[in-house]
């Protein structure tokens, strides 16, 4: 089962991607792509962290999600991925994209309907707002819902979070 859990900053995605894992009675892995990079994500993370149940495992992984979707996944678990948008900025340099997000982003679509178990995908959604200024923002933002649009295609379950409401897309 592939459930895509998408929606705008703050709407309550992560929480209900959390609810959805708890309730499946599957052994849980928490996969989290974020960089504790300032004070600000720092305090972001921990909210996080005292939010889920002591017992869940937790992985962390800022690029290789194929390979460690691989590795974590089994027939009775369950992964929940926090989150693509983060992922994906991770890829995001000073020079601009590194050259090997196409290759992972490749690998990480291949991988996901040969996965055993249950995948919980967290993900934002970008393109609501105003057109970005600068060039590497404007590709960010396509990205991620081109991205978005193929985590979609390869999941049975698509929910849109708004306000901490679900509505079911597919």
């Amino acid at each position: 089962m592939r459930y895509l859990v998408i929606g705008g900053n703050r709407s309550g995605k992560s929480a209900y991607a959390e609810k959805i894992a708890a309730d499946s009675g599957l052994s849980v892995t928490y996969l989290a792509t974020a960089v504790c990079a300032d004070e600000e994500m720092a305090t972001r993370i921990e909210l996080h962290r005292r939010r889920r149940p002591a017992h869940w495992s937790i992985c962390e992984e800022t690029r290789h999600l194929a390979r460690t979707l691989q590795q974590q996944s089994r027939e009775d678990g369950c992964i929940l991925l926090d989150c693509i948008t983060l992922w994906l900025a991770n890829f995001i340099t000073a020079a601009g994209v590194a050259a090997d997000y196409h290759e992972e982003k490749r690998l990480l679509l291949n991988i996901m309907p040969t996965l055993p178990g249950m995948l919980i995908i967290v993900t934002n959604e970008l393109g609501m707002g105003m057109v970005p200024v600068d060039h590497l923002s404007r590709w960010y933002r396509d990205e991620v819902g081109e991205l978005n649009q193929q985590l979609a295609q390869n999941c049975h379950h698509v929910v849109w979070i708004t306000a901490g409401l679900p509505i079911q897309l597919k």
